[in-house]
């Protein structure tokens, strides 16, 4: 949004507050609106039209808090001398305050230099050009042989203020650009953009050393595929590399195909099952392994709260629902009366079986939506229901069940392409 403000308009603390904001790990968005005329018709306007000169009504950020295990996870692999890297579409900041926290990145060897981030400096202006390559996915290499001569390529410290940073040049003339180099003393991130931009500037160099690269941001389904490629590529390392990817949606689908083995990770307790919960005390002082069992043993009793949340709110609602038992029933004694159909004690007892036909099913409905927001199902062992009835019924029937019993996870878009569904 920066590009299409007012001019005049842009706030001077408008970058110092992005990448604040963005360093702390959240997800920003730029908010910006444009003042029209009653009389102008504004769904003729082009995009164009429409979205230039706007002005700046704020920031709105949020913040996903990681799963309490991670860190403990990757701390587990990275012993086991796997090497882990980040592939997302989030913004470079906040993607690299994550790796830090998972500890992707951050290691005692690099911890007290700072983080790089490969960039694209424009020399040569051409905004008409500019929009044309930018709507390519993954540029073609004639148009990435094409746009790398308007560019300057270096390393610049990817946090504080950009007029002090750190700036190391990059060297595209040597196998792997020198990217060993740099990681013995600096975590290393790029773009999709700039990686593309750089790969046609090395004329494919970088990608014998882009293990070394840790953090992708700003990276598209084909994006993330074709780094996977790159690393399991033997003529390109020398050597036969595996490579499991974890993804969580539809984004992710690409990768997990191409990936060795795919791990598609669903969402299960909403914000419950973070670091702020249930992460064990004192990580740094334990083995991740032990960690990593005592953490197991704290989600199965997180898992035991959430049922019992569920519960309880089911059982408010149930009640909510049910005081409207007498009104519905009074209203279809009504109905029936209206409709001339009969009145005595047969239609009553009919006229009960209707209504609680109909309170079963808001019941039924309502713990759908439950299941759905804690995405949990419980293993019944009973048959499929067959009408509505039925299903109101086991619906209810679920309520019952040991609340010890393992849940079920809905697949979601990334099991399409996934071998391996987690709950996360």
């Amino acid at each position: 949004i920066k590009s299409l403000l007012k001019e005049g308009d842009e706030p001077s603390w408008y970058t110092s507050t992005y990448r604040g904001l963005a360093e702390k790990g959240m997800r920003v968005l730029a908010l910006a609106y444009k003042d029209f005329d009653y009389n102008v018709d504004v769904s003729s306007l082009s995009r164009d039209d429409a979205e230039t000169n706007v002005i700046f009504a704020g920031f709105i950020a949020f913040e996903c808090k990681i799963r309490a295990d991670t860190p403990m996870v990757i701390r587990s692999l990275r012993n086991a001398a796997h090497s882990v890297a980040m592939l997302t579409g989030d913004a470079p900041l906040t993607a690299l305050h994550v790796a830090k926290q998972t500890n992707i990145c951050g290691d005692d060897a690099r911890k007290d230099n700072p983080p790089l981030i490969l960039t694209a400096h424009k020399i040569k202006e051409d905004v008409a050009r500019d929009k044309e390559l930018k709507s390519e996915a993954l540029l073609s290499e004639e148009i990435l042989h094409e746009q790398i001569k308007s560019y300057k390529f270096e390393w610049v410290c990817a946090i504080g203020d950009e007029k002090d940073a750190v700036r190391i040049p990059f060297d595209h003339t040597v196998e792997g650009c020198g990217l060993k180099v740099l990681y013995q003393k600096h975590d290393l991130l790029t773009t999709e953009h700039d990686l593309m931009l750089a790969e046609a500037k090395s004329q494919g160099r970088i990608w014998s050393g882009v293990e070394y690269v840790k953090v992708f941001a700003r990276m598209s389904p084909q994006g993330k595929a074709k780094v996977i490629r790159k690393l399991q590529d033997d003529k390109i390392s020398k050597s036969k590399r595996f490579v499991f990817m974890c993804g969580d949606g539809g984004n992710d689908v690409g990768a997990l195909k191409q990936a060795d083995v795919g791990l598609a990770l669903l969402s299960g307790y909403g914000s419950a099952n973070t670091a702020d919960d249930i992460s064990p005390k004192d990580l740094k002082d334990k083995d991740a392994e032990a960690a990593l069992n005592e953490q197991a043993d704290l989600e199965a009793k997180h898992a035991r709260k959430a049922m019992k949340e569920k519960k309880k709110e089911f059982e408010l609602k149930k009640k909510q629902i049910m005081a409207n038992q007498k009104g519905m029933l009074e209203a279809e004694l009504r109905r029936r009366e209206l409709a001339g159909e009969p009145t005595g004690v047969t239609a009553h007892f009919q006229a009960v079986k209707t209504v609680t036909m109909a309170l079963r099913q808001e019941l039924a409905k309502e713990n759908e939506i439950l299941n759905r927001k804690y995405n949990i199902h419980l293993k019944s062992g009973k048959k499929k229901p067959t009408s509505a009835l039925e299903a109101a019924e086991a619906a209810l029937d679920q309520l019952e069940d040991d609340p010890n019993t393992l849940p079920v996870v809905r697949p979601g878009d990334a099991s399409v392409a996934a071998p391996f569904t987690s709950r996360m």
